[in-house]
C-alpha cells in the first residue's frame, strides 16, 4: 500500500491473546479470489507514518494497494483526527 503523502505506510492487524491486544505488522495479506478485506478497530489498519507535506483536516488522499500478480487498486481516504474512532 502507498499513500505518495507519506514516507512510510505499513498495514497491521490486531489480534486478541489472553484477553490482551496485540499489534503486528501484516507483510502479507492473502485475500481469496472474489473475497474482500475490511479495515475496522479490532481487525486490519494502515499505519500512517512521516507525512512529507502538511495535510489538513478534511483532505482527501489516494491510497494505492497493488495486489499478485501486478495488479493495482486505488481508494480515496478523508484525513481525520487522530483521535477519530472508526465506524
Amino acid at each position: 500500500m502507498t499513500i505518495t503523502e507519506f514516507d512510510e505506510v505499513s498495514l497491521h492487524q490486531t489480534t486478541n491473546e489472553g484477553g490482551k491486544s496485540k499489534m503486528s505488522m501484516a507483510h502479507e495479506i492473502l485475500i481469496p479470489a472474489g473475497g474482500e478485506l475490511k479495515f475496522k478497530p479490532g481487525s486490519y489498519h494502515a499505519m500512517l507514518e512521516k507525512p512529507n507535506q502538511t495535510l489538513s483536516i478534511g483532505t482527501h488522499v489516494n491510497a494505492e494497494f497493488t495486489f499478485e500478480p501486478s495488479e493495482k487498486a486505488i481508494t480515496t481516504c478523508e484525513i481525520k483526527p487522530a483521535n477519530t474512532v472508526a465506524e
